[in-house]
């Protein structure tokens, strides 16, 4: 475990150094003293605006490149819905997780809720810079490329996570985006039930009303799709609208 002395090292980073890019980052942390102490050697390489409070219901614009945020900032210790609230209204940047919380657990839990990276506050400052830049890059790399799913006219975008369908643009919870990702990325396959509860709820096991449930919210708010989720016995797939059960 490293120790937060490395901040005051002077050998590590020359302060008055020109920034090496101009990545933009928008850094949510409520522990000052902390700021003062790294954000000088973070703004070496990034321009960085910092706030005291994160409100999950005002995203940063896709101005940022990133979004840091502190783990304490976040309700419920968790960072799914954060990861979900950003991507919904349009957030494209990357998105990561500081914290003083050094588990392995915790980093592999908060991983797999969808952010680029968990970063410690013990951290070198020379990792936590390459990691950042690492993510951003990875982050904006991602979005050149094709990062889109169609079928029949419906449009999923894998990074908002939003749906465009006939000029409208529908805003998808996380279990509604991958269902509806998983039957487009399979047209044409069936679906059995067992896969929907590991692939979509993270789960070992949903029960049948939830997964009739999800299916109807999903065609009812995507009316006007021509196709429709179906399900017969076990087994769940798109079929055309008009077509007779």
């Amino acid at each position: 475990m490293h120790s937060t002395s490395c901040f005051g090292c002077n050998d590590l980073m020359d302060l008055n150094s020109p920034p090496v890019n101009t990545a933009r980052i928008l850094w949510f942390e409520d522990d000052v003293r902390f700021v003062e102490q790294l954000q000088p050697h973070l703004s070496t390489h990034f321009q960085i605006d910092h706030v005291c409070e994160f409100n999950e219901d005002a995203p940063p614009s896709d101005g940022y490149d990133a979004a840091l945020v502190d783990l304490s900032l976040l309700k419920e210790n968790s960072s799914q819905l954060v990861v979900e609230k950003l991507r919904a209204k349009g957030f494209c940047g990357a998105i990561l997780v500081l914290s003083s919380d050094e588990s392995v657990a915790t980093k592999v839990r908060f991983l797999r809720q969808g952010i680029n990276d968990y970063l410690w506050k013990t951290m070198e400052i020379p990792e936590l810079q390459a990691r950042i830049q690492n993510a951003i890059e990875l982050q904006s790399s991602s979005k050149l490329r094709t990062h889109e799913v169609s079928r029949s006219g419906l449009t999923l975008d894998l990074v908002t996570q939003k749906a465009h369908l006939g000029g409208q643009i529908y805003v998808l919870t996380r279990v509604e985006f991958r269902f509806l990702h998983l039957l487009l990325t399979h047209h044409g396959e069936l679906i059995p039930v067992s896969e929907l509860a590991h692939k979509v709820w993270d789960l070992n096991y949903v029960d049948r009303g939830a997964q009739d449930t999800l299916a109807w919210k999903l065609n009812k708010k995507l009316n006007d799709w021509n196709l429709r989720i179906r399900r017969t016995g076990d087994i769940f797939r798109l079929v055309p609208k008009d077509q007779p059960h």
